[in-house]
């Protein structure tokens, strides 16, 4: 409910939003459904996704390329073991965004309204970041959950986007 109502209501506020990560125990369990689900009835897009940058300083340069774009909503989609950088922790707790743009000798100052979903399996937090995550952790006792059949909405896209 709350990876569906933080965008819209992302601008009734002033103030940063939690990263609302869905994780799981096994892969195909549902979570990039979930996030895909949420986003689009609120959005009525699809959700961008990116992989995880790999060190701090992508980190920064894709938080800025983002912020620069406009992005309302990213999700980080398969999260590989751990999750957390000093520039995420940065984004999830400011309302602004200030970094050098790439290629140009000057500074971007721009607003970072981004609400931030993740999914990945089995994840752990790297640093101050379990103090700005919402978790969602979907458990399945299936070993391969992507094979369950008899869905009321066997295209649960399809049927979200009608």
């Amino acid at each position: 409910l709350a990876g569906t109502l933080t965008p819209l209501a992302r601008f009734a506020f002033f103030g940063p939003v939690p990263l609302i990560l869905t994780h799981g125990n096994v892969p195909g369990c549902g979570k990039g459904l979930s996030v895909s689900t949420a986003v689009t009835i609120a959005t009525g897009q699809d959700v961008p996704r990116t992989v995880p940058p790999e060190g701090d300083e992508e980190f920064r340069k894709r938080i800025t390329a983002l912020a620069l774009a406009g992005e309302p909503v990213v999700l980080l989609d398969e999260v590989p073991g751990s999750l957390g950088s000093p520039a995420l922790n940065a984004a999830l707790t400011g309302t602004d965004w200030g970094d050098r743009i790439l290629g140009v000798s000057g500074i971007a100052n721009v607003p970072l309204n981004i609400v931030w979903y993740a999914t990945g399996n089995n994840i752990t937090f790297v640093g101050d970041l379990p103090r700005r995550v919402l978790p969602i952790r979907l458990q399945s006792q299936l070993e391969r959950p992507e094979e369950r059949q008899g869905f009321r909405h066997p295209n649960l896209m399809q049927w979200v986007r009608q």
